[in-house]
């Protein structure tokens, strides 16, 4: 748990936390040690790094995206009805992938993103030119020589992207190396 937060929603994939009204909703990563990691995470990885469509045709996934739209659209009404309070969207590897979805559905909620999981298909590049298109209020962090993310360097024109040199401590996709900027 984050210290002075409030865990308004958990799943073992997406998350809500707030703060006194500020509100950020998580997307999260592969957990490589879950015990049904291979029947679940495993595939949806393999489609996204694909680019295949058929990764909004996994019911896990599209369950978890329209979650995230749900609360999403609930912390909107609350601001609007209410006049404070924040909402922000972060993700990280496969869940970089529904934080950039739903940058392209809220274009004026801050997103970051941290080590997604970029693929080289027209679909990511229909994705990366919707987001640039709508004007998406989005910002990427990479780890410098992450094979995971290493796509994303394709689109440097695009977006705002901030490199962060690997840690000697942790693997080049660890979110460990975040800690320390």
């Amino acid at each position: 748990q984050l210290e002075g937060y409030d865990i308004k929603y958990n799943s073992d994939k997406l998350s809500e936390f707030d703060k006194n009204g500020d509100t950020t909703i998580l997307f999260r990563g592969s957990n490589f040690k879950e015990e049904d990691f291979m029947k679940k995470d495993f595939i949806q990885n393999i489609l996204n790094f694909a680019g295949s469509r058929e990764i909004f045709l996994d019911e896990e996934y599209n369950t978890r995206y329209q979650k995230a739209i749900k609360l999403i659209l609930d912390k909107q009404r609350e601001i609007d009805n209410t006049g404070t309070g924040s909402l922000k969207i972060q993700g990280y590897s496969i869940g970089g992938i529904g934080a950039m979805y739903v940058s392209v559905l809220f274009p004026d909620v801050p997103v970051k993103v941290y080590s997604p999981i970029i693929s080289d298909t027209p679909l990511t590049n229909e994705l990366i030119n919707e987001l640039v298109d709508r004007e998406s209020n989005i910002e990427f962090f990479a780890i410098e020589g992450d094979p995971i993310s290493s796509n994303l360097e394709k689109y440097k024109d695009k977006l705002k992207i901030n490199y962060v040199k690997k840690n000697k401590f942790f693997n080049a996709h660890s979110l460990n190396n975040y800690k320390f900027i």
